[in-house]
């Protein structure tokens, strides 16, 4: 079944992200974390990740961004418009996704350390 933008949209938290390495070890991004990601019916999405215990706000503890996206079959396509991290969050972005009942996962390949899965919950 193809996805549709209706699908998706509402606010997700956080429940798991990976990495796994190009030597093919997987482990967490961080050890503590949590976060929420929006999507809006309209084609915006916002998203925070963040490394707890929060130590003295650094921006390196956080990940944020905000853009606008559309669902293309099992893939989304983000095209970042503000984010506080590396270039690579700053263009568009590819990634895979599917639902398993109110579970969002996300997959982003060719990322410079590895291949990013992330599970999000619905909330809203």
């Amino acid at each position: 079944m193809q996805l549709k933008q209706e699908d998706i949209t509402g606010l997700w938290r956080l429940m798991n992200y990976t990495v796994e390495k190009p030597n093919g070890k997987r482990c967490p991004l961080w050890p503590e974390i949590k976060g929420h990601l929006l999507f809006t019916l309209e084609g915006q999405i916002s998203a925070v990740i963040v490394r707890l215990p929060l130590e003295d706000n650094r921006a390196c503890d956080i990940i944020s961004y905000i853009g606008r996206y559309h669902v293309v079959g099992h893939r989304i396509h983000i095209d970042v418009l503000t984010s506080n991290v590396a270039r690579h969050f700053i263009e568009s972005q590819r990634r895979k996704i599917h639902l398993k009942g109110e579970q969002l996962v996300m997959v982003l390949l060719g990322h410079p350390t590895g291949t990013h899965e992330v599970t999000w919950i619905r909330e809203l």
